[in-house]
């Protein structure tokens, strides 16, 4: 009966679509850790990745509960729309503090919008900014899950660029690195050298199908971090939920692996 009526109307000079309903975005009431918050749901996407009962089990959110602590002055670089930056927040309490970086535009502005919704978070600041090797400025995808791109394009969005050592002086001192860049580890890191040197405590996740892309990989990544003077713990991909011990010989030939390493 449908198509019957579809191919009457085109004939007619009508043609049938189906309209998709269009999003609209919602708060979310999460408890972490003992703190309620509420958190602006801004698109599909979202909807899926930040639900309360499969965090509760992920290996990250496991390994961010014992890797940042009460007093931790945390510096995350990649925070989507703010959900691990809350969590960080959380975390470090009054006396600590979180200056989280967003590159996309529409997603540093939901991050931002998670404050409003929850003034009793005191401690917690978004940057609308992508994180790299020197100050300037950079093109990225404007997708919902962003990523540099090399050398540009039309697809593209310009966005601050900015150095971890540089935020570092002016609203550091950081004694933890969290990183999520979607390849693009290898530049932040370059960035944050003098950080670094003071042996923070570090939560990185290494997408190592993507870093050639920018020229570098997991040898390089491990380097800059220094990885001989750190241990700690790592979430495999596909499973989330499992942690095991870091090791690099234990690293996947491809894919995601999250580490969460404390200096020795």
């Amino acid at each position: 009966m449908k198509q019957t009526v579809k191919r009457i109307l085109k004939r007619a000079g009508y043609d049938l679509h189906r309209i998709e309903p269009t999003f609209v975005p919602f708060v979310r009431h999460f408890t972490f850790a003992g703190q309620p918050f509420d958190f602006w749901i801004g698109n599909p996407d979202a909807e899926w990745w930040y639900q309360e009962e499969g965090w509760k089990i992920a290996g990250e959110y496991k390994e961010l509960t014992r890797l940042c602590k009460s007093g931790d002055r945390i510096l995350e670089i990649g925070s989507h729309q703010g959900f691990t930056g809350i969590l960080c927040a959380i975390f470090s309490q009054a006396n600590g503090s979180v200056v989280s970086l967003e590159a996309h535009p529409l997603n540093a502005m939901i991050a931002t919008a998670q404050l409003g919704a929850n003034p009793s978070i005191k401690n917690l600041r978004f940057i609308n900014a992508a994180g790299g090797d020197h100050e300037g400025s950079v093109q990225i995808a404007p997708k919902h899950n962003s990523s540099v791109v090399p050398g540009g394009g039309e697809a593209t969005v310009e966005v601050p660029l900015r150095t971890g050592d540089a935020l570092d002086k002016e609203l550091g001192p950081f004694n933890v690195l969290k990183i999520d860049v979607e390849g693009f580890e290898n530049m932040v890191l370059k960035g944050c050298k003098e950080i670094l040197r003071r042996k923070p405590k570090i939560a990185i996740e290494v997408h190592i199908d993507s870093l050639a892309k920018y020229g570098s990989g997991v040898a390089e990544v491990l380097e800059q971090i220094h990885i001989k003077d750190y241990h700690g713990t790592m979430v495999v991909r596909p499973d989330y939920n499992t942690v095991k011990p870091f090791a690099v010989e234990q690293l996947p030939a491809t894919g995601i692996a999250n580490l969460f390493l404390t200096p020795l």
